[in-house]
């Protein structure tokens, strides 16, 4: 990383660091988009003050984890971060002073941008801040610290740069990092015309005003803790300017990636990443089929137009695995060559319209031994063409019972359904996985899982409490799931736009 990126991204840390942990909890004023160019391609927002309950919440919430203190030394919610902060990112003889050269400016809002335009994209920090002058030299300062004397110039991308850590910038011992303002924003750049030409371009036309930052944004809802915005069609025009290997770029080909945003948020009981996106593949089809499974279900996934997915992006996938893709066919060969199934036609029929898993915790109580596997609830059903669908689910069952020997063969119910087929260990739960009738959906911890399960047409639910009852006490993997009470995820269609909220719930 050359010494212009790096002196932007140190500041960064260290802003960062004092913005998390300034313990006044309030603040207000614009976001860090008004103060960020329109031409953006990528943008993470921290904001000390989205509500004090979201921050407080989040802290309390990690320490139900011993870990959290043992790796970050932070004992209690009401820690003071910053100096802690500073001391771990800053020398240990750098002059640098939290209180006298950092808090008497710092806001409570820091965005963190990358700028296409004509020339190489370009980092840039946008801090909210109360005073100019103390702003400006408290950057300069954290400059020379963190090894940002004699600050780059222009920037010019390397002929075999590969990524964003190998565009250049040629050095002038007598500039300085580029610092420049724009409302309440310092602007942070590597050079001082990156600084001053971000800050104009935002004030004529900012991220905020952008129609797809907007939308995005808007279709997350509350912004969180933190969160961020990306423009994947830019980034493919910028790919080349940005080191990308010819390789990587055919790879990319023609695909629209749409833009997308992401916020991470808190409650009292969990912590929630949600993602919106107008990326092509959407969340259509029929609505997801969980809630009238068993409210003792232990896992279940529900999956909608997987076929149309399959037929629509597995060629896209394989193309854009570059290096990675010899590792997967030899996977993918030994999944055909175990299983007798032919990918990708395959997993498409079993996806179909709609596919449901679930297991039930009923008959997995650890301190009891099934007398067969009758007595365990689990199946599959498959919403697909039934013409198509039986030669294949005859291939997962026979796979199945290869894993689990005779009992298991005589345990399978096999059995077609009005739109395709079910497949369980016992009459009882093939029943329920076609016609329902439980109320997994009304329960509580599911609820809190998953708060958009009704609309949602993708669910995926794990109640982990009673994963961690039938595992051992003394795994290490299990005891990181000892504080959580559940697992969800849910993606549903949204004005155009796919939403995905993944939730973990705390005991």
């Amino acid at each position: 990383m050359t010494i212009g990126i790096a002196a932007v991204v140190a500041v960064g840390l260290v802003v960062a660091g004092g913005v998390f942990a300034w313990s006044k909890l309030s603040g207000g004023g614009p976001q860090p988009a008004e103060a960020v160019p329109s031409d953006a391609m990528a943008y993470v927002r921290l904001d000390l003050d989205p509500s004090a309950s979201q921050k407080l919440d989040a802290m309390s919430l990690l320490h139900k984890w011993p870990e959290f203190e043992d790796a970050t030394g932070i004992s209690d919610d009401d820690v003071d971060l910053r100096k802690l902060f500073v001391d771990e990112v800053l020398a240990a003889d750098c002059d640098v002073d939290f209180a006298d050269d950092i808090e008497p400016w710092i806001g409570d809002r820091l965005g963190f941008a990358i700028v296409g335009g004509a020339d190489s994209p370009a980092p840039m920090l946008a801090v909210q801040v109360s005073d100019e002058d103390k702003a400006e030299d408290g950057a300069n300062k954290l400059a020379d610290c963190t090894g940002g004397l004699g600050m780059p110039g222009p920037a010019t991308a390397s002929s075999t740069a590969s990524a964003m850590d190998d565009v250049a910038y040629a050095e002038d011992e007598e500039s300085n990092l580029g610092v420049a303002f724009s409302g309440d924003y310092m602007i942070v750049a590597p050079t001082q015309d990156l600084a001053d030409d971000f800050a104009k371009d935002a004030e004529s036309d900012s991220l905020a005003a952008n129609d797809a930052f907007r939308d995005d944004m808007d279709s997350l809802g509350d912004e969180g803790i933190a969160s961020m915005w990306f423009d994947g069609d830019a980034f493919v025009d910028a790919a080349e300017q940005m080191g990308m290997s010819a390789d990587d770029l055919e790879a990319l080909g023609d695909q629209d990636l749409g833009s997308g945003a992401a916020a991470l948020r808190a409650g009292d009981d969990y912590l929630e990443l949600v993602t919106a996106s107008d990326s092509p593949t959407g969340a259509g089809g029929a609505k997801a089929d969980v809630g009238g499974l068993s409210d003792s279900t232990m896992f279940a996934a529900s999956i909608s137009d997987g076929k149309k997915v399959v037929d629509d992006f597995w060629t896209q996938f394989e193309s854009g695995l570059g290096d990675a893709a010899p590792e997967l066919d030899l996977m993918l060969d030994d999944v055909e060559q175990n299983t007798g199934l032919t990918l990708p036609d395959d997993l498409a029929t079993l996806l179909g319209d709609q596919f449901l898993v679930a297991v039930d915790s009923e008959g997995l109580d650890p301190e009891m031994d099934p007398g067969s596997l009758e007595d365990i609830n689990a199946g599959m059903r498959f919403t697909s063409d039934p013409g198509e669908l039986s030669g294949v689910v005859d291939k997962v069952e026979n796979t199945l019972v290869g894993m689990g020997g005779p009992s298991l063969s005589e345990a399978l119910v096999k059995e077609e359904t009005d739109d395709g087929m079910v497949l369980a260990t016992n009459d009882d739960y093939a029943s329920m996985l076609t016609d329902g009738g439980g109320d997994l959906g009304d329960s509580d911890v599911y609820q809190k899982a998953v708060p958009a399960g009704d609309d949602a047409v993708n669910v995926v639910y794990a109640n982990l409490d009673e994963i961690t009852e039938l595992a051992p006490d003394s795994d290490e993997d299990v005891q990181m799931l000892e504080p959580l009470q559940a697992f969800g995820f849910a993606s549903q269609e949204k004005d155009d736009r796919t939403v995905t909220t993944m939730r973990l719930t705390f005991d």
